[in-house]
């Protein structure tokens, strides 16, 4: 009796702390219509397209951007009033460009995705701090700053493309 007991207690610890989703008897997951209050951001997910010459002088310049915040205990992104930095560096850490969103800007930037509300944005690197002229690898961070005065979120780890001559 003890043995199902034991396990039993370990399977329910095991699951604190996981956001679960109800599942419908279809199958699909019966998704909340919308966030509760007391969602707070706890990661932060950074999704980059591939950088673009939109001026068209041969020069990368835009950085086409969508984040996505999320708090653990909740299972669809979330938005949250806050302020976006998003830094390009060369790796090994010598910043090229660096911008940063208020807070008018991020509510700007809020729309409705399939997956839920997502940040978009379109980093131009003269704006940022100077289109790179020679062809280098860069990486792509950022950090979240709630309104709210919680811990900013960093972005784990960085999205790496290359900057400089474009079709080079």
């Amino acid at each position: 009796m003890v043995k199902p007991l034991v396990v039993a207690v370990l399977t329910s610890l095991g699951l604190l702390g996981c956001a679960q989703v109800p599942v419908e008897k279809s199958g699909k997951p019966d998704l909340p219509e919308k966030q509760p209050d007391w969602v707070q951001p706890s990661r932060i997910l950074l999704a980059s397209q591939l950088p673009e010459d939109s001026d068209q002088d041969t020069f990368i310049d835009t950085i086409p951007v969508t984040v996505y915040l999320f708090d653990e205990r909740f299972p669809l992104p979330i938005s949250v009033e806050g302020a976006f930095m998003f830094r390009v560096s060369v790796p090994g850490g010598k910043k090229l460009a660096e911008w940063n969103m208020d807070a008018a800007q991020t509510t700007a930037a809020i729309r409705k995705m399939r997956p839920g509300p997502g940040y978009l944005f379109r980093l131009n690197l003269a704006e940022g701090g100077g289109v790179v002229r020679e062809t280098t690898s860069a990486e792509l961070t950022v950090i979240f700053r709630p309104a709210s005065g919680t811990a900013e979120i960093k972005s784990q780890g960085a999205t790496a493309f290359r900057l400089g001559k474009s079709g080079a």
